[in-house]
């Protein structure tokens, strides 16, 4: 029988080691993904006589960029993952629920996998594809009258390991080589999981020898010839925790600006890592680890009629304003605090529609440290770290 849409599926788990391929642990509704693999291709502008189209042996591979954006609805527990992502510091307290208060701190050693379960059309199987490396470089979190709560995050990645091939021709030894005449192993091999008799559980491709031999972490468990030796990812098998899959709605959100209560009709919150994403080294294709080369930026976009004047008025004197955007299901919670100030207040009118006031503010940190310009809180029920 053929898989449907339906059964494509989307897990992360954090990785202990930047690039190194960990089994997903976390699940999450497929909303919106768009993940890629893309390869720049380089060509000889050397001229040959008499040919009109470039030549085989003009051209090679170039820069691979990994990554791009994938959606989410705001879901009421388990985005803590995703949050612990965006801004890097996290404190827990509590037992169940617990409160995650999350801050803007160092987000240089953190990064994801992430496995896409992609379903061929006419397919017996759900393919998987996994993206190695990921770290969150843009966020926005949104939300319009009448509408679910979504969470988007770009990412830059890597590497990504697509689908499983077999051979059945593998020779192992007790140690850490793996041999077979049929598997035409390439660099592109190196970090997928390995599996067959004799191969522990997790076991990947450390380094590629040639195109008949690789070296494995940890080495194998027994001797044999003829093994059949699966190579590259693993679809996951798919859970997802309570409230997982519910998502925050329009009529859960509350929003105060200094203290009071302000009715929107759509809120916009957007987060900038500022991380230098094209790291790039003489011998390899994929680029280095994303790493930070600029400040943080934080904005907040608020949809608003206009009633009264304290807006321009505060854009004027340059105040700084606590902005405080909440959803709130039963016990379950969202809640994001800010120190902001105004860069945009303009009310305007067109004499045929309620007068409109669209708003645009930006995160600042005041004395007491990067947490004051902006902090998150998740109340999750069973969500830990």
């Amino acid at each position: 029988m053929a898989v449907q849409a339906h059964d494509a599926q989307i897990g992360f788990a954090e990785e202990a080691s930047y690039g190194v391929r960990v089994a997903p642990t976390r699940f999450y509704p497929v909303h919106e993904p768009n993940l890629s693999y893309e390869v720049e291709r380089l060509e000889s502008e050397g001229v040959i006589a008499g040919a009109d189209v470039i030549g085989t042996d003009q051209w090679n591979g170039g820069p691979i960029t990994v990554g791009g954006d994938v959606g989410f609805e705001l879901y009421q527990d388990f985005a803590g993952l995703l949050f612990k992502h965006m801004f890097g510091t996290v404190q827990t307290t509590g037992a169940g629920p617990y409160t995650h208060t999350f801050t803007p701190g160092s987000i240089d050693d953190l990064s994801l996998c992430i496995q896409l379960g992609i379903p061929p059309v006419l397919g017996a199987a759900v393919i998987p594809v996994e993206f190695l490396g990921c770290k969150v470089t843009e966020w926005e979190l949104a939300c319009a009258a009448d509408e679910i709560a979504t969470l988007g995050l770009t990412f830059a990645a890597r590497d990504a390991l697509y689908g499983t091939r077999s051979v059945t021709d593998g020779v192992t030894n007790t140690d850490t080589s793996l041999t077979s005449a049929t598997a035409a192993f390439t660099q592109a091999d190196k970090g997928k999981l390995v599996a067959g008799t004799g191969i522990a559980a997790g076991t990947t491709i450390a380094s590629v020898t040639n195109a008949t031999t690789v070296v494995l972490s940890p080495a194998t468990t027994a001797t044999a010839t003829g093994v059949t030796v699966a190579i590259g990812a693993t679809l996951a098998t798919a859970s997802y925790g309570t409230k997982a899959a519910t998502p925050f709605k329009f009529n859960h959100a509350a929003v105060t600006v200094a203290g009071s209560a302000v009715e929107v009709t759509d809120l916009t919150i957007k987060g900038t890592n500022g991380l230098k994403t094209d790291r790039r080294f003489l011998g390899s294709q994929l680029a280095a680890k994303a790493l930070r080369e600029g400040r943080r930026e934080f904005t907040v976009e608020l949809g608003q009629e206009f009633r009264d004047l304290g807006a321009i008025n505060a854009l004027k004197n340059g105040t700084e304003v606590a902005v405080v955007a909440s959803f709130t299901a039963g016990s379950l919670s969202a809640t994001i605090t800010m120190n902001c100030r105004y860069d945009a207040a303009s009310p305007s009118t067109d004499g045929k529609s309620l007068a409109d006031q669209p708003v645009t503010l930006k995160c600042v940190r005041s004395s007491s440290g990067n947490g004051s310009a902006i902090t998150a809180a998740l109340v999750s029920a069973s969500e830990t770290f």
